[in-house]
């Protein structure tokens, strides 16, 4: 059977996560992390299954592990400020949003959060 490229590795553990099946989900993101190269993505992966699970600990690390290998990674950052948010961080949550939208300008998600927050702060 051929090897899966990082990204065919990637969009089938996207497509497990959509179907709830975490396990197979979790091993294909693992699978991504080993091989190296696409190893933020991997990284990602696993945070969502993590949030799914409000395993908010788990995930904030899983995504700190993305940013750090792939810093202008805008969704990680998003969640980032969503583990923030909940966890009554304002500040964090704003600062982490804000990056979201300087590396997407066009995430509405983050534009939402970004202003309540602030309302928040304010």
């Amino acid at each position: 059977m051929k090897k899966k490229t990082d990204k065919q590795l990637f969009e089938h553990g996207r497509a497990l996560h959509k179907q709830h099946r975490w396990k197979e989900s979790l091993d294909t993101h693992l699978e991504l992390i080993a091989n190296g190269v696409h190893a933020s993505d991997g990284f990602y992966g696993i945070a969502l299954i993590r949030l799914a699970h409000r395993d908010l600990a788990n995930a904030r690390i899983q995504l700190l592990n993305c940013v750090r290998l792939q810093p202008s990674h805008a969704n990680a950052h998003f969640y980032l400020g969503e583990i923030a948010r909940v966890r009554g961080e304002h500040t964090v949550a704003a600062a982490r949003y804000g990056l979201a939208l300087k590396l997407n300008p066009r995430h509405r998600s983050a534009r939402a959060r970004f202003a309540a927050v602030n309302a928040i702060k304010n």
